[in-house]
């Protein structure tokens, strides 16, 4: 096998989620041509982009898991700083970016009665919660450069809701 990508220790399901047991040798050929002509890609990107790419890739990857919030929030940025000071930084400039984001869209549902969120205390609580997760992740994926993130987290955080 290639070297290009992860397998699960416990199956034939590589880290991209594809099943490489029903693959002939052209398949595995074609396959890892494929993932070197995107890693060639992702090279030739400013830092900046490959860092950010791979932060938003991962939060989408978690978007719909049932996993706790806080937990989501420090593996992604976890898995961001992995990528040094300079991911570091991306990353959290992207936590911070995201609660702006989040508190633009809740206070107006507050202000026209809706008590979606608990109050406008409630809504910049979380989100203080939300910034110290990532400081965390942050934390923990720069000192850790080459740990399992969804691992590391969860000495801190509980994934299950």
């Amino acid at each position: 096998m290639s070297n290009l990508y992860k397998f699960n220790q416990d199956s034939t399901i590589d880290e991209f989620g594809v099943d490489h047991s029903n693959f002939s040798v052209r398949d595995e050929l074609e396959y890892s041509k494929m993932r070197l002509q995107e890693r060639e890609q992702q090279s030739q990107k400013p830092w900046y982009r490959q860092t950010y790419d791979k932060v938003y890739n991962e939060a989408n990857k978690l978007k719909d898991e049932p996993l706790y919030d806080k937990y989501k929030h420090s593996v992604v940025s976890c898995v961001g700083a992995q990528d040094g000071l300079y991911g570091s930084t991306v990353t959290g400039l992207m936590g911070i970016g995201k609660e702006m984001q989040d508190i633009y869209r809740k206070f107006p549902r507050q202000w026209s009665g809706k008590q979606d969120y608990g109050g406008y205390s409630s809504i910049l609580e979380d989100s203080a919660k939300d910034l110290a997760a990532d400081a965390r992740g942050i934390y923990v994926g720069y000192t850790n450069q080459t740990g399992d993130c969804y691992d590391m987290m969860k000495s801190y955080y509980n994934p299950k809701k």
